[in-house]
């Protein structure tokens, strides 16, 4: 019994030696766990908050909140952008979301837009992790279906405009970043002379949203 245990145990560390390459092969962020908070976006005037929380059998829930204005182009509220991620591998996963826009009734009449119902948008990337703290958003459908009505189907009726080439003309794929907000602060608490600056100190102009007025 001896002598057999000793050659299991010999085997099994033979195995281990064998495969250790392959595993540390794979590649940084193979451990990383994409559920978190994430900041980022394709423009620095139009940043986004990406919330990731986990559901079962490789799926994630996505709430991405944008942090500008978009009223200036025709729309009085919107919501965020909510949706799934679906694992592909360790690093990869298909993102679909969408969210709803309510006109302005001035800007709608102009755009011959029925201001009564609302506009939805909807979303698809590949997501990836580039490491543990930064992943990308390959966006290739971005669109809107205006006067919605539930028996228009997200992702299966084709959409009324195709908001990626109408602000980007000959792009097939708008590439985002995120960067996973730290849980961590070295700093804190921060000194003085930046904990009690005043709002005047630090003024914050409004930012159009991204896309075109319709008017």
């Amino acid at each position: 019994m001896r002598n057999r245990w000793m050659c299991l145990v010999l085997l099994s560390a033979a195995l281990l030696m064998v495969n250790a390459p392959a595993a540390f092969a794979q590649g940084v962020g193979t451990s990383c766990e994409i559920s978190g908070t994430w900041y980022g976006g394709s423009d620095p005037a139009f940043q986004y908050l990406w919330t990731i929380s986990p559901m079962a059998g490789g799926r994630y829930n996505s709430v991405i909140q944008p942090g500008f204005d978009n009223r200036p182009f025709g729309y009085i509220t919107w919501t965020s952008w909510t949706g799934e991620l679906l694992k592909i591998d360790a690093r990869t996963y298909d993102g679909y979301a969408m969210s709803y826009w309510v006109w302005d009734p001035a800007a709608a009449a102009a755009a011959g837009v029925d201001a009564t119902l609302p506009e939805v948008d909807i979303v698809r990337g590949r997501v990836q992790l580039i490491d543990c703290n930064t992943l990308t958003n390959s966006i290739d459908v971005y669109a809107a279906y205006f006067s919605f009505t539930p028996p228009k189907i997200p992702f299966v009726t084709p959409p009324d405009v195709d908001w990626l080439q109408f602000l980007n003309p000959g792009v097939t794929t708008l590439v985002e970043t995120y960067h996973r907000m730290p849980t961590a602060c070295p700093a804190c608490p921060f000194p003085a002379a930046v904990s009690s600056a005043s709002p005047a100190m630090m003024p914050k102009p409004p930012k159009p949203g991204p896309k075109p007025s319709m008017r």
